[in-house]
C-alpha cells in the first residue's frame, strides 16, 4: 500500500514552505469582479500572506503566517457584502440543489407582464396592474440585487449585481415615467413601457443563476462521490466480540472493526482475520479487485467482495488515505491555472466599463435619435447594454474547468497539486523517465545461470541458504530462482558467519566451505543484465544474470507519447548497456545511463535552457532532486512518499498509463478553457454592440431588452456546461489505428485529436 506525502488534518492545520492554511467558503459571489474584491479584502487582513478565491466552487485558501491568529473570517467578509461558512466534513449532509420556485413564479408573472404590455392591455387599468406586478418582481425577487449594489455602492465599487440592478430599475423607472405622461394625456402606448423588460430582466438572471448553481453541483461532484465511499456508521467489534453499530466519528485508532461483503470499510486499518477481494478502483485506478489476507493493509472506501473482514484501525476520519485524497483535490480544485490571468485583468476593468459604455450609448441615443419614440429607444438600449454584458462567463472560463478537471483525475486515480501544474502539463515536449521502478517494475529476476557445472545441485543449494538471509531484492530474486528451478523450496542448509558487505556482497558459511556472492569480476560493460557471481573456497562456480522486468505497459506508453508529438528519455544510474537494451524494447529516444542524481537535474535544466518543456516520471527517493528540477515531476504510487511528496502528478495506481492520461486531461483542459475564454470575449465583443443599437441605422430593429437578459443568463450557463464535458470518461468505443496503445490510451487518443 502507498502513503501519501500529506500531513494528518486531525492534528496541525496543513503547512507550506510560508505559512499555515485556511479554507473556507464564501458565500454570495457571482462574478470575477467578486472573486477580485474577496482576495483584495482577504489580503488586507494582518498576518494573511496570500489568498486565492475560486468562483466555481466558492472556496478560499488563505495563506496565514506561522504565529499570526485565525483572523474571525465572519467579520472579515462582511463588509464586503459576503458571508463565510465552514468547509463540509465527513458528517455533513450533501448540500441540497437550489429551489426552482423562486424563478418559475417570477417568470410567470413576467409572462403575464409582458402579455399586457404588448397586446393585453387594451382595456382601463392594464398598464397599471403591469406596473405592479412588474414591482412585485423587481423588488420582490430581485430585492437581492438592489441590496448587494446598494452596498457597492457605499463601499465606491460596483459589481454583476450593480449591473442588473441599474438595468432592471431604469426600465423600471421609465416605465413609470411612460404611465405619468399616459396619465397627464400624452400620447404613449401601453407597449412603450418597458415594464415587461424590467421583470424579465430580474426572472432571467434568477433562472441563470439557478441553472449555473446546478450545474456547479455537478461540477464538484467529484468531492461528493469520494466522500461518499465511506460508510456513516461501522460494526464494532468489542472485547467478547459483540457486535454493535457505532457512527463512524466514534471509531477510533486500535478498534477493530467487521467488514462484511458487499460493503465498504470506513477506515484504514491492516486485516486480522479473514480473505475478501476488495474493490479499490476510485482511489487507486486499479480496475480488478485484489485479494486481501491476514496482515495485508487495507484502504478505506474499498468495496468488500466474496468474504468477511475483521480489520484494525490505523487511520481514521481525514487521516485516512481516503480523506487525505479529499484533502489534495480541494487544494488543487482551488488553485488557479496561469491561464486564469487573462480573465482577471479584464475583470478588473469589466464593470467599470461597462458602466462607461451604457452611459456613452444613453447620451448618443439621446443626440442623434429623433421621432416621438426617442426617448422609450433610448431607455432600452441603455438598459439592454447594463443587462447583456456578463463578466460572470469571464469568471467561470477557467475555475470550472479546472474543478471538472481535478474531479476528473481524482476518480482515474491522478492528483494533480495545483493549476499550475495541469496546465503545465498540456505544454510538456518531452518525457524524461527513471528505469528502476517506473520503467520496470523494480523487482529483478534471474533470466540465466551461467555455471561451470550445469548441475550443481549442493553449489546452488549453499547458494540459496546464504541468500535467504540478506534482505537485497537481488538475493531474493536467486532465491526465488532456485526454488523454481529444483520444484520445490529446498530444505534451508545451516549458515555461520554470516556477513553482508554493502556494495560488496555476502558470504558465510555452509558445511564448512566459504560461499560468496558479490558483483561478477568477469562482467563486461557491453553484457545487458546484472551479474551476480558465486564463489565456494574462492573458486568461481558461475554467474547468475538477473534483470529487472519491464512494465507490460511501457512500450505502449512510449508510443503514445511519440502519437502525441512528445519526446522521450531514459536516465538511470545504471550501466550503458542495460540503458540501451531497456531504451531498444521500449523504443525510448534518449537514453543516459551511469547517472548521478545531480547529473539527472544538469540535463533537465540543459533541455529546459533550449526552450523545452519537460517532466519527469520517477519513484525512488534519489529521483527527489529531478522531480524538483522539472517542469513537472510525476510520481508513481508505487514509489516513495519522498518522491510523491516533491512531484507535481502523483499516479495513484503506480501505472505508467497515468502519464498519458494526465498529459491528455491536461490538453482537454486547456481546449476547453481557450474555447470558455473566447466564448466569453466574443461574446461581450459581439453582444454589446447589438444591444447598444449598432444595426439600428439600417434596419430599424433593437435588440428587445428581455432577451438581452436571457442572452446573459444563458452566457455563464453555457460555459458552466462546456466545461462539465471534461468529466466525461473517453469513449471506450472509439478506438485508433495503432496497434501499440492500449485500448484506454486509444480511446483518450482519439478524444485528444478530436476534440471530444
Amino acid at each position: 500500500m502507498f502513503e501519501l506525502p500529506v500531513l494528518n488534518q486531525n492534528s496541525t492545520p496543513p503547512t507550506s514552505r510560508s505559512g499555515r492554511k485556511a479554507r473556507f467558503l464564501i458565500e454570495g459571489m457571482h462574478c470575477a469582479g467578486c472573486v477580485g474584491r474577496a482576495e483584495t479584502g482577504l489580503r488586507a487582513v494582518p498576518g494573511v500572506l496570500d489568498a486565492q478565491v475560486n468562483l466555481a466552487n466558492r472556496e478560499a485558501q488563505v495563506t496565514l503566517s506561522e504565529d499570526a491568529p485565525e483572523p474571525n473570517w465572519t467579520s472579515v467578509l462582511a463588509p464586503l457584502g459576503y458571508q463565510f461558512r465552514p468547509l463540509p466534513d465527513a458528517t455533513t449532509p450533501p448540500e441540497s440543489p437550489p429551489s426552482p420556485i423562486p424563478w418559475i413564479i417570477s417568470l410567470s408573472f413576467s409572462a403575464l407582464v409582458m402579455w399586457l404590455c404588448t397586446g393585453g392591455g387594451h382595456w382601463p387599468g392594464a398598464h397599471r396592474l403591469a406596473a405592479g406586478l412588474s414591482a412585485f418582481v423587481v423588488f420582490g425577487f430581485g430585492r437581492e440585487f438592489y441590496r448587494i449594489a446598494w452596498t457597492r455602492w457605499q463601499q465606491r465599487t460596483s459589481d454583476m449585481n450593480t449591473l442588473i440592478a441599474l438595468g432592471s430599475g431604469v426600465a423600471y423607472i421609465a416605465g413609470l415615467v411612460e404611465l405619468g405622461l399616459h396619465g397627464a394625456g400624452h400620447a404613449v402606448s401601453t407597449s412603450a413601457m418597458p415594464f415587461d423588460a424590467a421583470a424579465m430582466i430580474v426572472s432571467f438572471v434568477l433562472l441563470g443563476r439557478w441553472l449555473e448553481a446546478r450545474a456547479r453541483q455537478r461540477a464538484s461532484r467529484a468531492i461528493d462521490e469520494l466522500g461518499g465511499l465511506i460508510p456513516q456508521e461501522a460494526v464494532l467489534l468489542r472485547r467478547d466480540n459483540t457486535e454493535v453499530i457505532v457512527p463512524l466519528a466514534q471509531v477510533c485508532v486500535a478498534d477493530r472493526l467487521l467488514v462484511r461483503p458487499g460493503s465498504r470499510l470506513p477506515v484504514d486499518g491492516r486485516i486480522e482475520s479473514g480473505r475478501a477481494d476488495l474493490d479499490e478502483s476510485l482511489l487507486t485506478g486499479e480496475s480488478l479487485p485484489v485479494s486481501r489476507g491476514p496482515g495485508d493493509s487495507v484502504l478505506g472506501g474499498s468495496l468488500c467482495h466474496g468474504g468477511s473482514l475483521v480489520v484494525q484501525a490505523e487511520q481514521v476520519g481525514d487521516a485516512t488515505t481516503l480523506g487525505q485524497i479529499i484533502g489534495l483535490v480541494r487544494d488543487a480544485q482551488g488553485t488557479k491555472a496561469p491561464i486564469a490571468r487573462l480573465a482577471d485583468r479584464i475583470a478588473r476593468v469589466f464593470v467599470p466599463s461597462i458602466l462607461g459604455l451604457a452611459l456613452t450609448t444613453s447620451i448618443a441615443w439621446l443626440i442623434l435619435a429623433t421621432g416621438p419614440d426617442r426617448f422609450a429607444r433610448t431607455v432600452q438600449a441603455t438598459v439592454n447594454v447594463l443587462v447583456i454584458a456578463c463578466p460572470c462567463a469571464l469568471g467561470l472560463a477557467t475555475p470550472v474547468a479546472v474543478v471538472v478537471a481535478m474531479g476528473r483525475a481524482a476518480r482515474e486515480g491522478l492528483l494533480i497539486r495545483d493549476g499550475e501544474a495541469l496546465e503545465t502539463l498540456g505544454k510538456v515536449s518531452r518525457v524524461a523517465f527513471d528505469k528502476t521502478g517506473t520503467l520496470t517494475i523494480g523487482q529483478p529476476h534471474v533470466i540465466a545461470w551461467e555455471g561451470l557445472d550445469q548441475n550443481s545441485e549442493t553449489a546452488l543449494s549453499a547458494a540459496r541458504a546464504v541468500a535467504q538471509l540478506s534482505e537485497h531484492p537481488l538475493s531474493g530474486a536467486i532465491v526465488t530462482w532456485i526454488d523454481t528451478a529444483s520444484g520445490a523450496p529446498a530444505a534451508p542448509l545451516p549458515v555461520s558467519d554470516f556477513q553482508s558487505i554493502p556494495g560488496q556482497g555476502i558470504h558465510g558459511t555452509v558445511a564448512g566451505q566459504n560461499i560468496r556472492l558479490e558483483r561478477d569480476p568477469l562482467a563486461t560493460p557491453d553484457q545487458p543484465g546484472t551479474r551476480t557471481a558465486l564463489f565456494i573456497d574462492n573458486q568461481r562456480i558461475g554467474s547468475f544474470v538477473l534483470q529487472d522486468q519491464l512494465r507490460p505497459e511501457a512500450a505502449g506508453v512510449i508510443a503514445a507519447l511519440r502519437t502525441l508529438g512528445i519526446q522521450t528519455a531514459l536516465l538511470t544510474g545504471d550501466r550503458k548497456a542495460v540503458a540501451q537494451q531497456v531504451a531498444r524494447e521500449v523504443t525510448i529516444d534518449d537514453p543516459r545511463a551511469e547517472l548521478h542524481p545531480g547529473d539527472k537535474g544538469s540535463i533537465l535544466r540543459d533541455w529546459q535552457s533550449h526552450g523545452e518543456v519537460v517532466a519527469m516520471v520517477g519513484d525512488g527517493i534519489n529521483d527527489a532532486p529531478a522531480l524538483a528540477i522539472a517542469n513537472v515531476g510525476m510520481a508513481l504510487g508505487s514509489g516513495t512518499a519522498v518522491a510523491m511528496a516533491t512531484a507535481d502528478v502523483t499516479v495513484l495506481s503506480g501505472s505508467l498509463r497515468g502519464v498519458v492520461d494526465a498529459i491528455l486531461l491536461s490538453r482537454q483542459t486547456l481546449h476547453v478553457i481557450r474555447q470558455n475564454l473566447g466564448f466569453a470575449i466574443g461574446y461581450n465583443l459581439v453582444g454589446i454592440p447589438l444591444a447598444a443599437g449598432l444595426l439600428y441605422p439600417w434596419t430599424g430593429w433593437l435588440l428587445p431588452s428581455w432577451f438581452a437578459a436571457a442572452a446573459m443568463s444563458s452566457s455563464s450557463v453555457c460555459v458552466v456546461l462546456n466545461s462539465l464535458r471534461l468529466g466525461r470518461r473517453p469513449d471506450q468505443r472509439q478506438t485508433d489505428a495503432k496497434n501499440s496503445v492500449s485500448r484506454p490510451l486509444k480511446s483518450s487518443l482519439y478524444d485528444n485529436r478530436t476534440g471530444k
